[in-house]
Parts: structure tokens; C-alpha cells; sequence
């Protein structure tokens, strides 16, 4: 440099190779971090979708159906305001000869949680297949009686639409029940499944089967003195 002696230019490269050295230790550390954060979000990710290897499902998993029963069970407005929903408790004993007699399908389980927790008990997986049958007969039967138009490949989550948009089912109705249909669909495809959480699955579809068995009175008045005997 100008006006600089050999003796204090080596004076000076010697202050900023230590300067240098003395920001190394802090940027290493710095960089080490950020990979660090990166790298752990990557592995919380992981772990959030893994299987765990005592068979409780996935986290994931596990958290949806805790906010689906959250969900199932929180009041319904819109079916508050709708005079033909409220009704009193049905008197029908079986409810398969009731859906036969309207001329819609009868179910497996015949409206009975209890077929579902029992096949529970021996494979939850299987019972939320068994659920998802269920909720295709009793959707495509509210097509039937609502007059909504349905054709041979019937499809769920599109049913669960024109119902909504037909009037036949409320909006917590439809987000409940397209909410239990994916969680049985990947339950189907090899989720892993407690029988706990297929449990919680399973009841919480109780609120949509009980506005389905009271709209088997409100839906059909010319069966409704025949139902209570």
C-alpha cells in the first residue's frame, strides 16, 4: 500500500487474518445452525407422518379424527332452524324393514353402532371399511328419496355436493361426513388404525345417523303411523 513500510503492511495482513479467524468460529456456527433448523423441520415432518412402531397410526392421522370428533359434535344451526328436523324419537325397531318398505337399501349393520365396534375389537381397519359401506348405502339412499340424480358409478364426496346443494344434508353434515369417508378410504389403503381411534371414527358418525333415522319418519309421512307400531 502507499506510504506503508514491508513492516506494517505484514502488521496489517497479520491483524486481518486474525480478524478473519476470529469470524470463522461464529460463521461456522451460524451455517451449522440454519442446516440444523432445516434438517430437524425436515425430521419433525418425518416422525409427523411416520408410522410409529407401536401401531397407533399415524400423528397425523390421530389428530384428524381427535378434530373430526370435535367436529361431529359441535351443534348444527342450520339443522336448529329447519322445522321437518325436529322430530320425535323414532319408534322403528327395525330399521332394514323400514328402508325396505320406502324402497331404499338397507344396511349391514342396520343403523347399529354396535355391528361396527365389535368388528373393532378384532381389526379397526376393517371396521372403517365396514363404515364406509354404511355411509354409501345411507347417501345413496337420501339421493333416492331426495330426488338427486345418481348414476352407476356412484361417488361419494360427489353425492355428499348434490346433497348439500339440494338442501338434503347441512353443511356440518357434508364436512363430517367427506371428513369420516377419507379417513375410512386411508384406513383402506393401509393406514395403520388402533382400535381407539377407529372408535372415535366410528361414533362419530352417530349425529349423521340419527338425523338419518329421523328423517326415515319426516321423509316418508305415509309410513309414519305404520313406523310406531
Amino acid at each position: 500500500m502507499p506510504g506503508m513500510t514491508f513492516e506494517h503492511g505484514l502488521e496489517f495482513w497479520k491483524l486481518l487474518l486474525e480478524f478473519v479467524k476470529a469470524l470463522a468460529w461464529p460463521t461456522a456456527f451460524l451455517v451449522t445452525v440454519i442446516i440444523f433448523r432445516i434438517n430437524i423441520r425436515s425430521l419433525l415432518e418425518s416422525v409427523r407422518k411416520a408410522e410409529l412402531p407401536w401401531g397407533a397410526g399415524t400423528l397425523e392421522f390421530d389428530k384428524e379424527v381427535a378434530d373430526l370428533s370435535v367436529q361431529a359434535n359441535q351443534p348444527d344451526q342450520e339443522k336448529l332452524v329447519r322445522p321437518a328436523s325436529v322430530m320425535p324419537d323414532s319408534n322403528i325397531e327395525n330399521y332394514n324393514a323400514a328402508v325396505i318398505s320406502r324402497g331404499l337399501q338397507p344396511t349391514r349393520s342396520g343403523l347399529d353402532l354396535n355391528h361396527f365396534r365389535k368388528i373393532a375389537a378384532e381389526d379397526p381397519n376393517l371396521s372403517l371399511a365396514a363404515l364406509r359401506m354404511e355411509i354409501e348405502t345411507v347417501l345413496s339412499n337420501l339421493a333416492v328419496g331426495f330426488g338427486v340424480p345418481t348414476n352407476q358409478k356412484f361417488v361419494l364426496v360427489r353425492a355428499l355436493d348434490y346433497l348439500k346443494t339440494a338442501g338434503a344434508i347441512t353443511t356440518q353434515q357434508h364436512m363430517t361426513a367427506r371428513k369420516v369417508i377419507d379417513l375410512c378410504n386411508r384406513a383402506i389403503h393401509g393406514q395403520s388404525v388402533d382400535t381407539a381411534t377407529a372408535l372415535t371414527v366410528i361414533e362419530s358418525v352417530r349425529p349423521l345417523l340419527d338425523d338419518y333415522k329421523s328423517w326415515l319418519i319426516w321423509g316418508f309421512p305415509e309410513h309414519e303411523i305404520a313406523s310406531s307400531d
